[in-house]
């Protein structure tokens, strides 16, 4: 069935990594629009826009979430009723829309509800995620969803995060992690950082088999609700 604008989807995911994830689980992408923002607020934010120009009723932020609760495990699916962000800012979520979601799966897949912060840098190791639960009570870590709930309840729109946990709060990341926030990063370039900083290399195993966990676990969902995101 071909979308109409009162049932289009507009889903934004910060990578290439993760909007794959999206098109591989429903191929058929005239029921959506999906656009590669980038990472971080400001990229998020003219996503948000532009999808909603070209007719987008409803918005997805779909990807990867890092954990700050001690006991979110990788691979957990994320679908908040809260995103706050670091400037102090609250939007509550589409809960129908969440919902419907959950109940249609949850006896396949752990889901997890709570409070989801966006924040400005990325959260490296376990102490800036324990500095982040401190002053923010939050249960887990974005760089897209606050800048477009903000979109999203300025349009008036459905607004719903569906996420994955790819870092759990004990977690340290590789440094090279962090060029992922640079425009028009080039993930082949990730062998040369490795090389560069080899000590990086005692991160890997566990980064990608969490990596695999949220990819997966993503992917699941989204093929068991594909018809409550795209009628």
């Amino acid at each position: 069935m071909t979308a109409t604008n009162q049932m289009l989807l507009g889903v934004v995911a910060a990578t290439s990594i993760e909007g794959q994830i999206f098109t591989k689980a429903i191929p058929r992408q005239e029921r959506y629009i999906l656009c590669i923002s980038g990472v971080g607020a400001d990229n998020a934010r003219h996503a948000a826009n532009e999808l909603i120009r070209k007719g987008a009723s409803r918005l997805l932020s779909f990807g990867f979430a890092g954990a700050l609760d001690p006991e979110c495990n990788a691979g957990t699916i994320v679908i908040p009723n809260t995103v706050i962000t670091q400037g102090n800012k609250s939007f509550n979520l589409t809960s129908e829309w969440r919902d419907a979601i959950t109940s249609r799966s949850r006896d396949s897949i752990n889901f997890k509800t709570g409070v989801l912060l966006e924040t400005r840098t990325i959260a490296m190791n376990p102490k800036e995620k324990q500095q982040l639960l401190n002053s923010y009570s939050a249960d887990y870590v974005d760089m897209e969803s606050g800048a477009l709930a903000a979109v999203a309840l300025q349009a008036e729109i459905p607004y719903l995060v569906l996420r994955a946990i790819s870092d759990e709060a004990s977690d340290t990341l590789p440094g090279f992690v962090n060029h992922f926030a640079q425009p028009g990063y080039d993930w082949k370039n990730i062998p040369i950082h490795v090389l560069k900083h080899p000590s990086n290399l005692r991160y890997l195993p566990k980064l990608v088999h969490n990596f695999r966990l949220a990819r997966n676990n993503l992917t699941r969902v989204i093929r068991l609700t594909g018809s409550i995101f795209c009628p």
